[in-house]
């Protein structure tokens, strides 16, 4: 500290994003912002909450898919920014084909041998990996917006589902399973359902 008694040292800003690196001929402006991350959320007066889709949580605008977390405390914070759920198989060519068949298109990703991925959401992906000691044990549960359609249109596909309801009061869920055991859920996302 220099010279007044009164002058209390502050700690320094928090980081802000890096300036953009100077855009490419094919690069857009939305390319650039869907890469760029913040290390720091903005300042409290930037980040007017909004209600997310489903309404039941306000959440910040620059983004509403970060929510906090009941084991999180104000001081250690953690913004969750993408879920992966993970799918053991025994045999990836023939898994491959079925999860295509299952998700109605080839895999977004092939990260490496023996692995793909299908980003089923904005911020969630299900991959699928060749693992055959762990093949078989994988529970993996999808909301979907209208869960007669998505059963018609797997059907077109060649794979039906199983109708799953433990009683009269609990959604309706339709299950299916692949040929390790690994077991995928599907119900009607409720922000979908109408009266």
């Amino acid at each position: 500290m220099s010279g007044s008694s009164d002058a209390v040292e502050r700690p320094p800003p928090p980081l802000e994003p890096a300036a953009p690196a100077p855009k490419a001929s094919r690069t857009s402006s939305t390319d650039m912002e869907m890469t760029t991350f913040r290390t720091n959320p903005p300042p409290e007066d930037s980040r007017a909450p909004t209600t997310s889709r489903v309404g039941r949580e306000k959440l910040p605008q620059d983004r509403p898919f970060a929510r906090r977390f009941p084991c999180q405390s104000e001081s250690t914070p953690m913004s969750i920014t993408h879920l992966f759920a993970g799918i053991a198989v025994s045999d990836f060519v023939a898994a491959r084909r079925w999860y295509e068949a299952l998700f109605g298109r080839p895999p977004d990703m092939l990260p490496k041998e023996g692995e793909a991925v299908w980003h089923v959401t904005n911020f969630g992906s299900v991959y699928v990996t060749e693992d055959p000691s762990r093949a078989g044990s994988a529970l993996v549960t999808i909301a979907v917006s209208n869960l007669d359609e998505y059963a018609t249109a797997l059907a077109a596909r060649g794979l039906s589902l199983d109708e799953q309801r433990a009683d009269s009061s609990a959604p309706r869920q339709l299950t299916i399973t692949d040929d390790d055991g690994n077991c995928i859920k599907f119900f009607g996302d409720p922000a979908y359902l109408t009266a």
